[in-house]
């Protein structure tokens, strides 16, 4: 236990588990994960834009306290859990190269996000890797329990996101290359089918009781717009590059061609390849968020950076220490905020000032009598929800989870418009009021920088968007 507690990987995977801790507590909720947070504050079998693991992790660690700290827990847990998954994944190619690896990782942004704030890819990953050693003990023994184990995997990865049906494909794929039909042509087969199934029910029967709304919202969001635009791809293929990393970003599509060169890593070769065939296609009709295409950045940045160190040590070595040292000052920015940014130009901007701003737009509603708040996007909504503890009405003509949340009718009451400069919306232009009544506005600042600005409009009889 000593030698295993005074292990460079575990002092590295601690360290870093640590600096997530103190972190967490000093900025406020992001945009996904506010609304993820308010999950749990709506428990449900399912929810219109993700399945509910996210939501319900969150209840568990939110039961006793509800603050940001208590919600990035599980995320930090979970990423303390990745980095050991896959130093021991790669430790028999090199120990050396597993570690950095592992250090790898962890300096890469997006996947260090993921490891910070709970998102749905944060509880796929973990199942992703579980499902490599789940796969491996069964081509040693195909046992009852084995089966049972890859269909709890499989079914809690479908839990966590929709894109977990991408390991079906590649899991057939890697048994078909290897030949080992004998481990689907059986009768355990079935109990893998069975658990599995019982295991996402929940969503089935959210969405049958819901007319398939998240299964659309899903199909649609995925086929994203008509025809193929080479821009958006490169311009979601740019944005991955820099918040993964430029070149983590690249060692990981080395590491994807050294494996397919080498016939080596086939489990994850099939997972990677189905999980960038299926995003590149998306995003090739949509501009993709990062984090999507996470699965196989945390795979193949490991891969890639244990073979380039068997070629490259000393420059992989450079590369991964750099990374790790900017993300270690990431964190450390997010405590002390050290710099000094122009006007509106705060990379905090989604992360600070929300707390505040949601908090004095309350005590104004209060004071001009106001039925409840107003908010214009989406993105907005779960933010002021959570933060003003106050009626929070969302006006768009979006249809999305706040539909089935927001079950009183906004209009005729008295609302207070909660109105950032980061999703400025002229009201008067965009809505019916007997009356707008300018009510006050909030800078919010850090080191004399304004990260945003809140308008806070006071609309007297709402009849609706114009």
């Amino acid at each position: 236990m000593r030698q295993l507690l005074t292990s460079r990987i575990t002092v590295l995977v601690l360290s870093l588990s640590i600096l997530r801790l103190i972190a967490s507590p000093f900025f406020g909720y992001g945009v996904d994960e506010a609304h993820y947070v308010l999950y749990a504050k709506n428990l449900a079998l399912s929810y219109f834009d993700h399945p509910p693991l996210v939501g319900w992790t969150h209840s568990v660690f939110s039961a006793f306290i509800q603050n940001e700290f208590a919600a990035r827990v599980p995320a930090i847990l979970l990423g303390a859990l990745n980095s050991f998954l896959i130093y021991d994944l790669l430790k028999e190619k090199d120990k050396n190269g597993a570690f950095l690896a592992v250090i790898a990782l962890n300096g890469s942004l997006t996947i260090g996000v993921l490891f910070l704030t709970l998102m749905p890819d944060s509880l796929l990953i973990t199942m992703m890797l579980l499902l490599l050693y789940a796969v491996k003990r069964l081509e040693g023994e195909k046992t009852f329990l084995n089966y049972l184990y890859i269909g709890l995997i499989l079914g809690v990865a479908g839990l966590s996101k929709y894109t977990a049906v991408l390991l079906v494909p590649a899991l057939f794929a890697y048994i078909a290359y290897k030949k080992r039909y004998d481990i689907i042509f059986n009768s355990k087969t079935l109990v893998s089918i069975l658990v599995s199934c019982a295991v996402i029910s929940p969503v089935l029967i959210w969405n049958i009781q819901n007319d398939f709304a998240s299964f659309a919202f899903q199909a649609s969001h995925v086929s994203g717009g008509d025809k193929i635009d080479i821009k958006t791809f490169f311009t979601s293929l740019g944005r991955q590059a820099a918040t993964y990393n430029p070149a983590l970003f690249l060692i990981a599509f080395f590491g994807l061609y050294k494996a397919a060169k080498n016939r080596e890593f086939l489990l994850p070769l099939c997972i990677g390849v189905a999980v960038v065939l299926f995003m590149f296609y998306s995003q090739s009709k949509q501009v993709a968020l990062p984090h999507w295409i996470s699965p196989f950045f945390v795979l193949f940045i490991p891969i890639g950076t244990l073979y380039l160190y068997k070629t490259a040590p000393k420059t992989t070595k450079y590369i991964v220490y750099i990374s790790l040292a900017i993300a270690v000052l990431i964190h450390l920015e997010l405590i002390f905020k050290i710099g000094k940014f122009p006007d509106y130009k705060s990379p905090f901007r989604d992360i600070a000032g929300w707390d505040n701003g949601s908090k004095i737009g309350a005590n104004i509603a209060k004071q001009r009598c106001a039925d409840g708040l107003a908010v214009t996007n989406w993105s907005e909504a779960s933010r002021v929800i959570l933060y003003s503890e106050f009626p929070v009405f969302l006006l768009d003509s979006r249809v999305d989870q706040f539909d089935m949340w927001q079950k009183e009718s906004p209009e005729g009451k008295n609302l207070l418009f909660i109105n950032p400069k980061t999703f400025y919306r002229d009201i008067n232009g965009s809505y019916r009021c007997d009356e707008i009544i300018p009510a006050g506005r909030y800078d919010e600042t850090i080191n004399g920088g304004i990260v945003d600005s809140f308008s806070y409009e006071l609309c007297i009889n709402y009849q609706g968007i114009r």
